[in-house]
């Protein structure tokens, strides 16, 4: 195996003067100690094993590296998601008004030229079908369509 810097290792009791937990004092650790005061700067290596082999780079490489392996996973995804078809639902970017499947009686009156009383009419006749929603009354475009198709009964004052 190749020779490996000296680890520090902390005894447990109370922290110093300085707050710091004292740490166990080998001429080993003494010497790093120097080195690291002498140059203010510590280069740190990583080693991974795997299957017996080691692999050793610095902290550096390492972030490195993971920020290319990430980039090119994104990369791969965001083709993947460009290469899909866009389904137009409203939800992907502007596309073309939707009709919508049923009117107010007062929308349903404006679309037909003629009145909310005379919607009501068609309503009490059976003339137009409506849908209930709680309170709110609508009307299917297909049912408007259907009375068009058959023409609107006269209607007649009743008095």
């Amino acid at each position: 195996m190749a020779d490996r810097s000296p680890s520090l290792c902390c005894h447990s009791g109370t922290p110093n003067h300085s707050g710091e937990l004292p740490i166990a004092h080998t001429g080993a650790t003494q010497r790093l100690g120097q080195r690291l005061r002498a140059y203010r700067t510590m280069e740190i290596k990583l080693i991974f094993e795997s299957d017996g082999e080691e692999v050793s780079c610095s902290l550096e490489e390492a972030t490195q590296s993971l920020l290319d392996a990430v980039q090119r996973i994104v990369r791969k995804e965001l083709e993947v998601l460009l290469a899909q078809p866009v389904l137009k639902d409203g939800r992907d970017g502007p596309s073309q008004p939707t009709r919508p499947l049923a009117l107010s009686k007062a929308k349903a009156a404006q679309a037909l030229g003629i009145s909310v009383r005379t919607i009501d009419y068609c309503i009490a006749n059976h003339g137009i079908r409506v849908t209930r929603i709680g309170r709110r009354v609508l009307v299917p475009l297909n049912s408007l369509e259907a009375l068009l198709k058959q023409g609107i009964p006269e209607v007649r004052a009743s008095r």
